[in-house]
């Protein structure tokens, strides 16, 4: 129907037009799942729904890009995009790169916050399996052993750019900033209505930008603070919602 496509071209334009403002990385430990290590796996996949259960936006990264086509900037790593990764979450392993443990460690040296959720690595590789070396040290680093989002985690975390009043597990969302403004994408995944008092980053009008008509409207409650806003997010069941913070139309 031309009202999907219609939803779909302004959705897209939306959060394509924003620079992805996750302030975490989950780590896909590639090479622990080469050594058969199949409760990494279980695990990168377990802490992925309960990082968006959470509301905490975040982006996988891989040794390689890491490794190499980061650099550190204010208390975090900058990827070739602009956006600045304030957090490393490391999931249940077997071994780590020697390489990757020194950039870690340079990492939590300069501000950024190194989470260990799960097992924590027994061996450390250089570029090849060959001679591996003993379990690392990580007394740079935050240790939860349990393999789930702790509050122990929660709390190492920077400070999030949403934070729901009562825990919401359906409600997930996306956050892009433009120049001037940010703009948060909201979708209920439940078959139940939701309602909450949120926390969200941001200076300016809060509005919400109707992807399916087109049509901007002020949101009635809203409650600036100091860099966020306070909102009441209403969604219906499977309902998204574009809501934009800055100078106002």
């Amino acid at each position: 129907p031309a009202t999907t496509g219609w939803y779909v071209s302004r959705a897209s334009y939306l959060l394509a037009i924003g620079r992805p403002a996750a302030q975490v990385a989950l780590y896909h430990p590639t090479d622990s799942e080469w050594l058969g290590d199949q409760g990494s796996d279980s695990v990168t996949v377990s802490l992925t729904q309960q990082l968006m259960e959470h509301q905490i936006d975040f982006d996988y990264i891989d040794y390689d890009s890491f490794a190499s086509l980061f650099t550190f900037e204010g208390g975090g790593i900058r990827n070739l995009s602009g956006q600045l990764y304030r957090a490393i979450i490391i999931p249940s392993s077997t071994v780590i790169q020697k390489a990757m443990l020194e950039r870690l460690r340079a990492f939590a040296k300069a501000g950024g916050k190194v989470l260990f959720v799960g097992r924590t690595p027994s061996m450390v590789i250089d570029r090849t399996f060959l001679n591996p070396e003993g379990a690392p040290d990580l007394s740079f680093a935050t240790i939860e052993p349990t393999p789930d989002i702790t509050p122990r985690v929660v709390a190492a975390l920077p400070k999030p750019d949403v934070k729901f009043e009562v825990a919401c597990s359906s409600v997930k969302y996306l956050h892009r900033s433009l120049k001037d403004g940010e703009i948060y994408f909201f979708f209920n995944e439940s078959d139940k209505p939701q309602s909450d008092n949120a926390l969200l980053s941001g200076n300016g009008h809060v509005q919400v930008w109707d992807a399916s008509t087109g049509k901007i409207s002020p949101m009635k409650g809203a409650r600036a603070g100091r860099g966020t806003v306070s909102i009441n997010l209403v969604l219906e069941p499977f309902e998204s919602k574009f809501i934009v913070i800055g100078p106002g139309i």
